[in-house]
Parts: C-alpha cells; sequence; structure tokens
C-alpha cells in the first residue's frame, strides 16, 4: 500500500473511484485527494482494470470490499479488511490459486459471503459478513489464519471467490 506509507493516506482515505466503472459505488461521500486514488497518476498511478482476464472467472467485475472480516464473532466495523475480490473464479485456477498459496487443492466451503449487501469500499468499514468457515468460529478451515485465499460459496450461488486482504484490520 504505497499511497498509504508515501503519501500518508489514512485507510478511509483510500480511493478506488475511477470513471470506468461505469458506477459511483466506489466514491466517498466526500472529495478525497487524488494522492490517494489508487488510479491516479498523483496516488497509486495503477492502469484501471475491471475484469480480469479471459479463463480467470466468468467476466464479472472485480470488487474492492471493507466488509469481509476474518475475526470470530461478536465482530464490529473495526474488524471489517478491504479486500480485492475476484467473484466467479473456475474450479482450475481457484485450485491453482489454492494450490500456490500452500493450501490443499480441495475448495474451502464458505457457504454464502456474496450478495446484494456486500460492500463496496467507499471510506467506511461495514460489520458485514464474516469469513470465518462454516462454523462461523474458525475451525476446519485455513481461512483465518491467511489473507489470501480462494473459496466456494455452497450456498450463495456466486461460485468461487478469490480474496486477499488488502488491509488486514480483524487481527
Amino acid at each position: 500500500m504505497r499511497m498509504r506509507i508515501m503519501n500518508s493516506c489514512g485507510d478511509e482515505e483510500i480511493s478506488f473511484h475511477h470513471a470506468g466503472w461505469g458506477h459511483n459505488d466506489y466514491q466517498h461521500p466526500s472529495p478525497i485527494r487524488d494522492d490517494c486514488n489508487l488510479y491516479h497518476a498523483d496516488g497509486g498511478s495503477l492502469p484501471f482494470i475491471k475484469t480480469m482476464p479471459a479463463g480467470i472467472n466468468d467476466g464479472a467485475d472485480i470488487m474492492f470490499t471493507s466488509d469481509a472480516m476474518d475475526a470470530p464473532l461478536p465482530n464490529s466495523s473495526s474488524d471489517a479488511n478491504l479486500s480485492f475480490m475476484i467473484p466467479n473464479v473456475t474450479d482450475s485456477v481457484c485450485r491453482a490459486i489454492n494450490r500456490q498459496l500452500g493450501f490443499d487443492e480441495v475448495l474451502m466451503d464458505q457457504n454464502d459471503y456474496l450478495d446484494s449487501s456486500v460492500t463496496l469500499y467507499k471510506g467506511t468499514f461495514d460489520a458485514g459478513d464474516g469469513l470465518l468457515g462454516l462454523s462461523n468460529d474458525c475451525t476446519g478451515t485455513p481461512i483465518c489464519d491467511t489473507p489470501s485465499f480462494c473459496f466456494t460459496e455452497s450456498s450463495g450461488g456466486q461460485k468461487n471467490i478469490f480474496v486477499t486482504y488488502l488491509l488486514d484490520r480483524g487481527r
């Protein structure tokens, strides 16, 4: 998080807003400094990418969320992580990611995570869904011990989801 260090951007100042999204769901309620925007030349200077290359997922947009938590319940917005997510990852890509991360290739079951209430990051954190495994207490899953992983939703309908915590605030 070069912007955070070099530009003294606080957790709530990091911005993923870009006209290329086609919506304002990443726009903060108050104007944010350009040097805290991931895509601005004065900020992160990253090229804008809305979707992954063909074969990674089904073409769904990548997401930056602020409600994924890896702390056992009960939790609060102070436990919410700033996360990068790729929804609808293919089985083979999800297994390859987990293999590279040192996990068993068996896809970890997270029950339901992504839905219409997922919080796209716009400067605030939400006490949303926990990524805690099926039992909601971090048992039987390596999800709570690592900042990056790919998992399967058994009841969410979104299939496989890759997540990496950009800011892990729950530990």
